[in-house]
């Protein structure tokens, strides 16, 4: 019997280890990385960032370090797709691009937080209002 292809996080593949369960790793090669794949009740599963994206590794010391703090000590490897990732303008580019996306996501927090608080100030002073032209026809 064939497994079935799916994606995993890493979440959904601790709760199992957590468990005691029984996970075959392995480690496949790829483009600029190593890949893992999990198999789980004869499910044949890809480790995924919360994205959706197949999670690399760049360095292999790294994804070991990581299944390690996971209790996974076993795993095969295939090498054959390996292609490591030329260093300079590629990383450059992804960190780049990384960081763009981070400022756009911290301004984009700033300004929904400043909305929020000019909401709340504008709600104040419609309710103080009233109170003010009552106090002013007292008098």
């Amino acid at each position: 019997m064939t497994p079935e292809r799916k994606t995993i996080d890493h979440g959904s593949l601790q709760r199992p280890l957590e468990a005691g369960a029984s996970i075959d790793v392995e480690v496949v090669g790829c483009d600029g990385g190593w890949g893992v794949t999990v198999v789980y009740e004869c499910v044949r599963q890809t480790l995924v960032v919360m994205r959706g994206d197949a999670r690399t590794f760049r360095r292999f010391e790294t994804l070991v370090h990581y299944l390690g703090q996971l209790g996974i000590a076993v795993l095969r490897v295939d090498a054959t797709a390996y292609r490591p990732q030329p260093l300079g303008m590629q990383s450059d580019l992804r960190r780049r691009l990384a960081s763009d996306r981070m400022r756009r996501a911290h301004a984009a927090a700033l300004e929904r937080r400043i909305q929020s608080r000019l909401e709340e100030a504008s709600l104040g002073a419609q309710e103080s209002e009233p109170a003010l032209a009552a106090s002013r026809s007292v008098t």
